[in-house]
């Protein structure tokens, strides 16, 4: 998991940065009831730094056979 040196304050507000870089905090926090999972939250930021590229390469290409 993240450096168990981070309190978790510390992991919170690089988590909700890089969410909020990445434009899915929103997503993220609406997934429960009671505000911010944490371990969702970079869970979320790992898979869409490591997946998005990919995906949004793959959304271009097709917008431009579409035109």
């Amino acid at each position: 998991m993240a450096n168990q040196k981070q309190t978790f304050e510390e992991r919170k507000e690089t988590a909700l940065r890089a969410a909020r870089a990445q434009g899915i905090v929103d997503v993220v926090q609406v997934s429960t009831s009671g505000g911010i999972s944490l371990d969702t939250l970079e869970l979320a930021t790992r898979l869409t730094e490591k997946h998005a590229p990919a995906l949004y390469e793959k959304l271009e290409a097709r917008r431009n056979t579409q035109k």
